[in-house]
């Protein structure tokens, strides 16, 4: 079975991809900011190394979303 792992920070690229899909182009937007705060505090100057973190797997569906 697939395990679904959500970790707190990715909550708010959750949410902007939610938001995004639904139309609300103005929630995704303030959710993907607050994600993209704590992403750099989390990071520390080495994403690299959150590359396969879920937080970059969310990240990138809520640009994604947001792309279009």
């Amino acid at each position: 079975p697939t395990l679904l792992l959500l970790t707190p920070n990715a909550l708010d690229f959750l949410r902007a991809t939610v938001q995004a899909r639904v139309g609300n182009a103005q929630a995704a937007r303030e959710n993907y900011l607050r994600g993209m705060k704590q992403w750099r505090l989390r990071t520390g100057g080495n994403p690299e190394a959150w590359e396969r973190s879920d937080v970059m797997r969310w990240r990138r569906a809520a640009e994604a979303a947001m792309a279009g």
